[in-house]
């Protein structure tokens, strides 16, 4: 069986973040706090570029969000190497970034198979 994959969640708001994990928990992963983790979904406005730049050097797979009218945060984002999107596609980027990190667990796993 394939561990699940661990992703590191930060918002401002403590009800909005539990709505996110539910997101990473039901689409496959387990919400940390802190720690290692493969991916990790970040609010711009808690989350510093050198932060993104510091997780993406580690191999995490960063998605950061903001509001749609943030549009220059979310390139500033974009354009460090994270996929940044705005809060109305949260739920789906979520989702995409655990099936990416539970498909690239299993084709780890695979490998490692004798």
């Amino acid at each position: 069986m394939t561990d699940r994959p661990r992703v590191l969640v930060r918002t401002r708001d403590l009800f909005f973040r539990a709505s996110v994990e539910t997101g990473v928990t039901c689409a496959g992963g387990v919400p940390v706090a802190s720690g290692d983790c493969e991916g990790a979904v970040l609010e711009a406005a808690v989350t510093a570029s050198e932060e993104v730049e510091h997780l993406m050097a580690l191999g995490t797979e960063v998605l950061v969000f903001a509001p749609h009218v943030e549009s220059e945060t979310l390139r500033a984002f974009r354009a460090s190497g994270a996929k940044a999107v705005p809060n109305s596609q949260l739920e789906g980027a979520v989702a995409d970034l655990l099936r990416y990190l539970v498909t690239a667990s299993e084709e780890s796993d695979t490998e490692h198979d004798p």
